[in-house]
């Protein structure tokens, strides 16, 4: 890749991730709120609009005021662990 091509696409995903990227007070919000679990959020991406976190289904079931059940495909007879409904808590909709 030429350097011009190589500036133009960083260029752009910087753009991107001024765009995309949450503000100080909603990564504040969302750490305070997993640490309070006991949990701590990964940043997957470079602008941290996208977190990964390793929970186990019980903490799962706290976080999002549901619960979590395994499901079984008739055709295939693989399963998948699913909710059909979650809550997000008050102090994070906003965000």
């Amino acid at each position: 890749m030429s350097r011009r091509v190589t500036r133009l696409v960083l260029t752009r995903m910087l753009k991107v991730n001024v765009y995309v990227s949450p503000t100080t007070e909603t990564v504040n919000t969302l750490n305070a709120y997993l640490s309070a679990h006991g949990l701590t959020a990964t940043p997957a991406t470079s602008a941290g609009d996208v977190v990964t976190l390793d929970v186990t289904v019980e903490q799962a079931n706290a976080l999002l005021g549901t619960e979590y059940y395994t499901f079984q495909s008739t055709d295939t007879g693989e399963s998948t662990v699913r909710t059909l409904e979650y809550s997000v808590p008050a102090s994070l909709r906003d965000h």
